[in-house]
């Protein structure tokens, strides 16, 4: 019985092979990483304005308010005067609205200081086309203090996220 033998592969049909699973390896996860850093970066920016209920557990002398900040946005939030003259401003995540910092406020607002709560650009019920990864934010907070310059003496914020 006579066995068929196999035509020999050259170098040429190796080096094609190994091209493949070059571009296999290193093409196929660089598409797949590119392809969604690009939809990543979309999400980031486009707008996330959703309502925002207003909690029943607020402190009972919160004041809805809105105020404009930069490039003459309409930012809204929740005011909680001070008891001790200092006023808190609070800033949220990026993927978030001014409910995320309620914690932060009600305790604030426990210990005597007032605090303020607002969406940022193109958050919650805030103007804007887009959010800004904070570099336009810097304006905003301008707004803020601003808004507030004669309801305290002093002010200090805090952010969580890209409000930090």
């Amino acid at each position: 019985m006579v066995t068929p033998s196999r035509p020999k592969r050259g170098r040429r049909y190796w080096l094609r092979l190994l091209t493949f699973f070059v571009l296999m390896l290193v093409g196929l996860p660089l598409a797949i990483v590119l392809i969604v850093a690009n939809l990543t970066a979309i999400s980031y920016v486009v707008s996330a304005h959703t309502t925002v209920a207003r909690p029943a557990d607020l402190p009972p002398n919160t004041q809805d308010v809105s105020f404009i900040g930069g490039d003459n946005l309409t930012l809204r939030g929740w005011y909680i005067p001070p008891q001790n003259d200092t006023i808190i401003i609070l800033l949220h995540g990026y993927f978030a609205d001014r409910t995320q910092m309620l914690f932060h406020a009600r305790q604030l607002a426990q210990a005597g200081y007032g605090a303020l709560l607002y969406d940022e650009r193109g958050a919650g019920e805030s103007d804007g086309s887009q959010r800004s990864f904070g570099w336009r934010d810097v304006a905003d907070v301008g707004g803020a203090l601003t808004y507030l310059q004669d309801k305290a003496t002093s002010f200090a914020i805090v952010g969580c996220s890209i409000g930090g």
